[in-house]
């Protein structure tokens, strides 16, 4: 189905209305802006699956990354002040920041921590788990191999706007949350927007998330790891809460004729800085709307934002995702126009086809059904990633039952960042307990489980292989996230307890 040109903005509704049946999505938000001012802001569909409450403009959705504009937006005020500089080196205001390579840690600047050059293996269901509050999270970062050198080339890393939130305190007194409410949300009105997602869960209005599994929508809890990595993407809003923060970015920074973000920090953090190509590109709406003068060129990352030109317009976009939710925004700044979806399954390319349908509208373009083109790759990319899984996660018909391996039962010490495991068989359950995770191992074959969060849906996360000695006693636990645990007996921890 195609957006016709010239439709207008009821017009525009009634298609968004048309596309959640042929997506299987259950809810979504969408708000536009239009000559820098707030056009439309609506919700369609469901809160949650299967039950009679809808989405409105003031449903709670999680934003995931699309919380990194305030970061970058924020640090922009904070030069303003002359509290940072853009080229600050992180260790002049965090000294004890460090990561594997000591020159690195010397050399990372607050500029390299959001335009995704730092060249680390983020820590997404990693470290994070396991850590108890940001700063131990940044403390395991020295753990995080490098998959590209430093600076070298494109890499997304969210973890460099989690240490960005670090700087923000140690430069004001002020947790980051609270210095975000202070200067941005509270001057906007953005009293739906926060960053606790618990009382989000339990909110009266919120929306939750769903995972889709064999193209069906399934309600599942929300979960963020926002005691650590709030910057990088625990922020929560409503449409017509964060619609202000994209009419605000739409015209450069300005709301009700009063600055918000300088405006020489908002054309510092939206101008290319790291060109989005090399084995890490993601191309996420290159691979469909294609590249050349025709489709997407000069594909870049600023500072919380990506940054495209599409047939000759500059374009700011950024996606957001985290379990069950994920959305996007995007912007023509020449014409100060502005669109950001949110949707509470994980459809991930619903929001672009969106986006992409409504930038041609807005540029007066001759309609592209985008919406099918990239239904198709979304259909693609999950019979993809289902083939995957099934391949990666897949059990022996012969898998020992749990019980055969209480000898292996014990604690493990590791030195790659995640710290003590203890590995337990309660009833007919084994066990991974690391810091205050607790994962449910489920045996593939003779030496090696799937790994399930106990306080999440039942899918797998990780494998995790057992390693024994030439007698049979298990004497290391690894995992496919690069963790290694060595087992230490009764004795040897009575050592290391004592002293």
């Amino acid at each position: 189905m195609e957006l016709a040109k010239g439709a207008t903005l009821e017009g525009i509704s009634d298609w968004v209305s048309g596309l959640l049946d042929r997506w299987r999505q259950p809810g979504l938000g969408l708000g536009i802006v239009c000559d820098g001012e707030v056009a439309l802001t609506e919700g369609y569909g469901q809160r949650r699956e299967g039950e009679p409450e809808r989405v409105d403009e003031a449903s709670l959705f999680a934003l995931a990354s699309l919380s990194k504009s305030f970061v970058s937006a924020g640090v922009g005020r904070l030069v303003q002040d002359g509290l940072l500089e853009w080229d600050d080196r992180v260790q002049t205001h965090l000294p004890w920041f460090q990561l594997s390579d000591p020159w690195v840690s010397e050399h990372v600047t607050v500029r390299d921590l959001m335009c995704n050059r730092l060249g680390l293996l983020p820590s997404e269901g990693r470290h994070r788990r396991v850590a108890c509050d940001r700063r131990d999270l940044l403390r395991r970062m020295r753990h995080q191999p490098f998959r590209h050198d430093f600076r070298a080339q494109y890499g997304y890393c969210t973890d460099g706007f989690t240490v960005v939130g670090e700087l923000v305190e140690a430069v004001t007194g002020e947790r980051w949350e609270a210095f975000t409410n202070r200067i941005f949300w509270q001057p906007l009105g953005m009293e739906d927007t926060n960053t606790d997602h618990v009382a989000c869960r339990l909110a009266v209005n919120s929306c939750s998330p769903h995972r889709m599994i064999q193209d069906r929508p399934f309600a599942i809890e929300w979960n963020y790891e926002s005691h650590v990595a709030t910057p990088a993407g625990g922020v929560n809003s409503s449409i017509r809460d964060i619609t202000k923060w994209l009419a605000t970015c739409a015209i450069g920074g300005r709301w009700g004729g009063r600055e918000i973000i300088p405006s020489d920090a908002f054309a510092e953090i939206t101008q290319a800085h790291t060109p989005e190509r090399g084995a890490f590109a993601e191309n996420e709406l290159s691979c469909v709307v294609g590249s050349g003068r025709e489709g997407i060129e000069d594909q870049a990352y600023g500072m919380g934002w990506y940054i495209h030109r599409y047939r000759s317009h500059k374009v700011l976009c950024h996606s957001g995702r985290i379990d069950g939710f994920c959305g996007f925004i995007m912007m023509l700044p020449e014409i100060q126009f502005g669109v950001i979806v949110l949707a509470n399954a994980d459809n991930v390319f619903l929001p672009r086809a969106v986006a992409q349908a409504l930038l041609d509208w807005a540029l007066g373009r001759e309609p592209v059904d985008w919406e099918e083109r990239f239904r198709a790759h979304q259909i693609r990319l999950n019979a993809k990633l289902r083939h995957e899984n099934d391949e990666r996660f897949r059990c022996d018909d012969n898998a020992p039952p749990a019980e055969d391996f209480a000898d292996c039962c014990g604690t493990f010490l590791d030195r790659t960042g995640f710290g003590e495991a203890r590995l337990t068989l309660r009833g007919d359950c084994l066990q991974l307990i690391v810091g205050e995770q607790t994962f449910r191992l489920l045996p593939r074959n003779a030496n090696t489980f799937l790994a399930i969060p106990e306080d999440r849906e039942a899918s797998p996360q990780f494998l995790a292989s057992l390693e024994r000695d030439g007698s049979g006693r298990a004497i290391r636990l690894t995992t496919d996230q690069e963790a290694v645990f060595v087992r230490i007996h009764d004795r040897q921890k009575e050592i290391l307890d004592a002293g």
